[in-house]
C-alpha cells in the first residue's frame, strides 16, 4: 500500500478508455472499499505494569493488519504508519483488581503523549477495572503510535487477558490524507 491513489485530472476532448477507467477509477474505488490501512490487535499474554507508571502495551496477536504496520515480534507496542494520513486510533486495558483503584489509557505518537487522549476510570468493587482511549492523529510514513496504560493499585499488576471480550486491545484505521 503506502500511497493513496491520486484522482485523475481529465482534459477537454480526452477519450475515456477502459485502460483509463481501470487504472484511474477502479484502483481508487478498490482502495477505498478494502485496501486502506486497517489494524486490530489484542493482548494474549498478560503484561505487568508498575504502579503509577505510564507503560506502552504490547500486542502479539493480530486480528487484522492490512498495511503491515505492526510486528508480533519486534516493537510489539507500535503501529508504524506505511501510509501517511489521519488515523482513528484507539485501545484499552483491563485489570482484575481487588480493591479501589484508578486505571488510565492514553495514546502516544513517536513516544510523545497525544494531548487530550488520556482517559481515567475509577473502580470501587472487586470486578474488572478497565479504561479505553480513542482519538484522531496524523501519522507520516514511519511515525508510530502506541496505547499506554497506567494504574494506582499500589503495586505492580498484570493485565487481564481472559479472552473473549475481556482484555487489552489496539486498533488503527486510516481515514484521510
Amino acid at each position: 500500500m503506502g500511497t493513496v491513489p491520486a484522482p485523475r485530472t481529465w482534459v477537454s476532448g480526452e477519450v475515456v478508455t477502459a485502460g483509463y477507467m481501470n487504472s484511474d477509477i477502479n484502483s481508487a474505488i478498490s482502495w477505498i472499499l478494502g485496501g486502506y490501512p486497517l489494524f486490530k490487535a489484542v493482548q494474549s499474554v498478560s503484561q505487568v505494569l508498575n504502579n503509577t507508571t505510564w507503560t506502552s502495551l504490547t500486542f502479539t496477536t493480530e486480528d487484522l493488519d492490512r498495511d503491515n504496520g505492526h510486528s508480533t515480534s519486534v516493537n510489539t507496542s507500535r503501529y508504524t504508519s506505511q501510509t501517511a494520513g489521519r488515523y482513528r486510533v484507539g485501545g484499552g486495558v483491563t485489570f482484575n483488581f481487588t480493591g479501589t483503584s484508578i486505571v488510565a489509557t492514553r495514546l502516544a505518537v513517536n513516544g510523545t503523549p497525544v494531548n487530550g487522549s488520556a482517559e481515567f476510570h475509577g473502580k470501587s468493587n472487586n470486578n474488572f477495572s478497565s479504561a479505553r482511549t480513542d482519538d484522531i492523529v496524523y501519522l507520516g510514513v514511519g511515525d508510530y503510535v502506541e496505547v499506554q496504560a497506567w494504574h494506582d493499585a499500589g503495586s505492580a499488576w498484570g493485565t487481564e487477558v481472559s479472552g473473549g471480550d475481556v482484555g487489552p486491545h489496539f486498533r488503527a484505521q486510516w481515514i484521510s490524507s
